[in-house]
Parts: structure tokens; sequence; C-alpha cells
């Protein structure tokens, strides 16, 4: 998590995977691996990885919530913010 927040993409992407080698239901391992994804310019993972997350969450509403900010607020990056914007979509279809 902290090199995604550091900007360490292809990193934080590599220790993600790890982590669902270990835990691959664990919702918010998820959901960061989707963001990476969107940072790294891949769309279609990113959007794969947070409807996985979205999937297997206990707290659906939360990730929701989580996910609107991110679609809306300017201090996301453009990426993240259109994965964001699509997977709530495709969730209020009924993904």
């Amino acid at each position: 998590y902290a090199y995604m927040l550091v900007g360490e993409h292809a990193r934080a992407r590599s220790r993600f995977v790890a982590a669902l080698d270990l835990s691959p239901t664990r919702s918010a391992t998820w959901l960061n691996l989707g963001q990476t994804y969107a940072e790294l310019g891949r769309q279609d993972a990113a959007l794969d990885a947070v409807l996985k997350g979205y999937r297997y969450s206990t707290r659906k509403a939360s990730v929701r919530s989580a996910l609107q900010r991110a679609a809306t607020q300017p201090h996301f990056s453009p990426a993240w913010r259109d994965t964001a914007g699509a997977a709530l979509s495709r969730i209020e279809a009924g993904a």
C-alpha cells in the first residue's frame, strides 16, 4: 500500500498480487490493486480488480461510497476517477 501511495505502482502491483496469492478473497487488496492498475494505464485490469473487490466485500455500501468519492473528487488521478466511475456504473447495472 505504501508503494502505491508514493507512486511506485509497478512495485505495488507485484506486492498486491503476492498478497492475493495468500488471501485471494481480501476485498481491500483487490480494490488497491485496481487503483494501482489504473495508475499503470491498465484500465481493463483495473476495472476487473475493482469489481472483484466489490464482490468479495462484506461492506458493499462502504465500497460504493469510496468509489463515488474516488470518481468525483479532483485530488484523485484522472485514471482512478475514470476507473471508479466505470466500476460504479457496472455495479449499478448489476455487474
